[in-house]
């Protein structure tokens, strides 16, 4: 095999190429999860730079591009993971700027509708919201459901089973875009009133 030419990428070129990519992430991502990417990058464009400097432009042009490729769609992946709320201050008692109340009725119009998946995010975000008006949690922006997760059995552990149970389907839905069926939502919606009687009713 024909040795290649020299390449005149230098790594701070290469860097730059893939902190374009990153740059798009990084605000939306956790402080930590972003210093991770930073690092993982900084430590690719070394190697990369490398594997020029011996093999040439060709090879180290299809790295950078696969690197690059790979460094966007880890950070779609993680995008899906990290949703965060809308922007500015929230109004008290509601989520997403809205109250248990409408949360409800859109859930009422998707089952309607038999639009499962809606529905099923739409009486996760109700309950999320009764709780934020009873003060047990607050909306954060860029919390997750697992977040909300450990804030809610944090103040009140009996809801736990009933609680990850209404998480983790709202993450199956949601998340990992798992196909909903009607049965799905009514597991979620009775996990979620079990939540309520344990949380929000008096003993």
């Amino acid at each position: 095999m024909a040795r290649l030419t020299p390449s005149d990428l230098e790594p701070t070129q290469i860097r730059q190429v893939a902190a374009d990519v990153l740059s798009g992430y990084e605000q939306a991502q956790p402080g930590l999860v972003s210093r991770a990417l930073r690092w993982l990058l900084d430590q690719v464009a070394e190697v990369i730079a490398d594997v020029i400097a011996v093999g040439g432009n060709g090879l180290g042009v299809v790295l950078l591009g696969a690197v690059v490729g790979g460094i966007a769609l880890l950070g779609w992946r993680l995008l899906r993971r990290v949703r965060p709320d809308r922007a500015g201050p929230p109004a008290p008692g509601t989520i997403g700027g809205r109250t248990a109340r409408d949360w409800r009725a859109d859930a009422q119009r998707h089952e309607a509708q038999h639009a499962w998946a809606p529905a099923l995010r739409s009486h996760y975000r109700a309950l999320l919201a009764d709780l934020v008006a009873a003060g047990m949690i607050h909306e954060t922006a860029g919390r997750t459901a697992r977040g909300y997760l450990r804030d809610v059995v944090d103040v009140a552990p009996d809801t736990a089973p009933a609680m990850t149970a209404v998480t983790a389907a709202f993450e199956a839905a949601w998340y990992d875009r798992r196909e909903v069926a009607a049965a799905d939502v009514r597991a979620l919606r009775d996990a979620a009133e079990t939540v309520r009687r344990r949380a929000l009713v008096p003993a």
